[in-house]
């Protein structure tokens, strides 16, 4: 029985080190990108590697990032950089 609370404390305790290893970056350093439209749903531009864009959509269905074209018809830049946490009613 001791070895099972053992494992799970650590368990807990790596997984809260990988969390925290992360979250933190993203949530206060990295959370401004431009914003763009795809295909009428909102995204932001969160990378760049010529020919192909990363973009997140955080109201589209799961698979939130995909890999796009840079010169994609579908894509609409708005000129706007804000916080890929803004609201979904907030527009420019």
């Amino acid at each position: 029985m001791k070895t099972w609370g053992s494992f799970a404390a650590s368990v807990a305790i790596v997984v809260s080190i990988l969390l925290l290893n992360e979250v933190p970056y993203r949530i206060l350093w990295q959370n401004q990108a431009p914003r763009i439209s795809y295909d009428g749903i909102r995204c932001y531009l969160i990378g760049r590697s010529t020919p192909e864009s990363l973009i997140f959509c955080p109201d589209a269905n799961p698979p939130r990032n995909r890999v796009i074209r840079d010169n994609d018809p579908l894509m609409h830049t708005s000129g706007v950089t804000e916080s890929i946490f803004s609201p979904a009613g907030r527009r420019p």
